[in-house]
């Protein structure tokens, strides 16, 4: 073997031990107590930096061999009161991980899996609420828009989930796939602006029968304001189209337009009513709510060829 062959075959074992040494140190490192407390810090911050609110975590585990991380006790403080309850408070999340490319740090979020969601929202007589302003950079006159959350799940589940407002509370769970979520933060007017499509959705409210939709909404929150540009729900024989604002959430006042596809067989089968007519209903017109007890539809129906049968 000649002499360059030996220092080539030398200086490729040091690189290749050089790894090995790498790696191994990589895994203690990440199975350590100081890489968790290092992640739960950065966690606590972003999430601080995102909401605006006081963020905190009982505690993180991150296990490396399955990119399985966990987080307990996850806790966001909005402007509420002393000694009311926290804007949210969730019991655990479990993330999975995907490493799609270790050289272009590209990490894909597998799923997500929610337990306990419990958020409680306070609205005043003037329309603020207890959701705190994100600590956004601070703004140029090019781009006073800034993201806050950019996020794609593969799949996730959220177990046993409740809204409180004003004391009004609503039980709920979700589960769902391909979650895609876009919002940004404007601190100059200040507004938040974001985009959400689920396919599908698999929704249950309160003790209501759950509901299989595929959904996409597009959004803008405001003080005391929420605008939908467009709101699009569908399954698979039926459809709808939203679009209005809610102002005023103290008391709150909405107008809607709205373009609706309806399945009547899907509908009575949802609603397990055994007699299920065969057809289409097609409605479309404009909606408007005030304080949810009082409202008013005005639009246009319209009916295709009924045949009735009896349900199994």
């Amino acid at each position: 073997m000649s002499r360059r062959s030996r220092l080539t075959l030398i200086i490729s074992g040091a690189v290749l031990g050089l790894i090995c040494v790498l790696a191994v140190t990589a895994v203690f490192v990440l199975r350590s107590a100081w890489f968790r407390e290092q992640v739960r810090e950065r966690i606590v911050a972003e999430a601080e930096k995102a909401t605006g609110g006081r963020v905190e975590i009982g505690s993180f585990d991150f296990e490396w061999n399955t990119m399985t991380a966990r987080v307990n006790g996850f806790v966001i403080h909005g402007t509420e009161p002393a000694g009311s309850p926290p804007l949210l408070r969730v019991r655990s999340i479990t993330i999975v991980l995907k490493i799609l490319s270790v050289l272009k740090r590209m990490v894909d979020v597998q799923s997500i899996a929610v337990d306990q969601p419990q958020a409680h929202v306070i609205i005043s007589p003037d329309g603020t609420t207890n959701v705190p302003e994100p600590k956004a950079s601070r703004a140029t006159n090019k781009t006073p828009v800034e993201t806050i959350l950019d996020l794609a799940v593969g799949r996730f589940t959220i177990q046993s989930g409740a809204i409180e407002v004003n004391s009004q509370r609503t039980p709920w769970s979700a589960a769902g796939e391909n979650l895609r979520a876009q919002f940004g933060y404007n601190p100059l007017t200040p507004s938040y602006r974001g985009e959400i499509s689920i396919q599908p959705l698999h929704l249950t409210i309160s003790n209501n029968l759950p509901v299989d939709v595929g959904a996409a909404i597009s959004l803008t929150i405001e003080k005391n304001k929420a605008t939908v540009s467009r709101a699009r729900f569908e399954t698979a024989k039926s459809s709808a189209e939203f679009s209005g604002a809610v102002q005023n959430f103290s008391s709150p006042q909405s107008t809607f337009q709205y373009d609706v596809r309806l399945s009547l067989d899907e509908l009575l089968r949802t609603l397990r009513f055994r007699s299920r007519p065969q057809g289409t209903v097609l409605i479309r017109g404009n909606a408007s709510f005030r304080d949810f007890g009082h409202y008013l539809f005005t639009g246009n129906l319209h009916m295709g060829p009924l045949s009735f049968g009896q349900g199994g």
